[in-house]
């Protein structure tokens, strides 16, 4: 989590446009160019702009961080027109916008990570392709980024591994066990 955080402060120092929102292909120490750009089209990569809007509301939605989500919700506005004439040519920004608009669905694991039985639920939890969905759980070692990370905040430590199910940072009843969320996920169809 650390590192993501770091990651985004640089991206707004270096890449972000307080003037009109988005953000440039090149950086601010970057040598002089006629022009900066800033496209939300993507090509044999996903655009920048869509990435950087889906990552920095992934990070808003983990940690709670207004600033973050304001910058992605600013981009999606930018080219709010451009997704509407031309939206097979910006698919990142799409999955950008549909996150957004959500319901995005934020699961805690609390748990130790080197146990059996979180192993299973966090497996179960990667094992598909889930747009809005965010993952957090226990670090393997101790570390202050555990208390940045919104969706953990105030969940208790457990003897065995416990799943809560949470949406806008209310959460579910907890699931302990990996045989409760294995059936949870699989009476959804996961």
């Amino acid at each position: 989590m650390a590192s993501a955080l770091d990651l985004s402060r640089v991206l707004v120092e270096q890449f972000w446009d307080d003037k009109d929102g988005g953000f440039f292909y090149t950086g601010r120490d970057h040598e002089a160019l006629i022009a900066r750009t800033k496209d939300p089209h993507d090509s044999s990569t996903p655009s920048g702009n869509g990435s950087a809007a889906t990552v920095l509301l992934r990070l808003a939605k983990l940690t709670g961080r207004e600033d973050l989500r304001e910058k992605a919700v600013k981009t999606l506005e930018l080219f709010g027109g451009q997704l509407r004439e031309r939206p097979h040519a910006a698919s990142q920004m799409l999955l950008a916008l549909d996150f957004y608009l959500g319901p995005v669905r934020e699961v805690a694991v609390l748990g130790d990570p080197f146990d059996v039985e979180t192993q299973q639920v966090l497996h179960a939890l990667r094992g598909g392709f889930y747009p809005n969905q965010v993952l957090a759980g226990t670090p393997p070692f101790p570390t202050p980024m555990f208390s940045v990370v919104g969706v953990l905040e105030g969940k208790p430590e457990t003897e065995h591994v416990t799943t809560y199910f949470c949406e806008n940072f209310a959460c579910q009843m907890p699931m302990v066990g990996a045989d409760a969320v294995l059936s949870e996920l699989a009476s959804e169809g996961r």
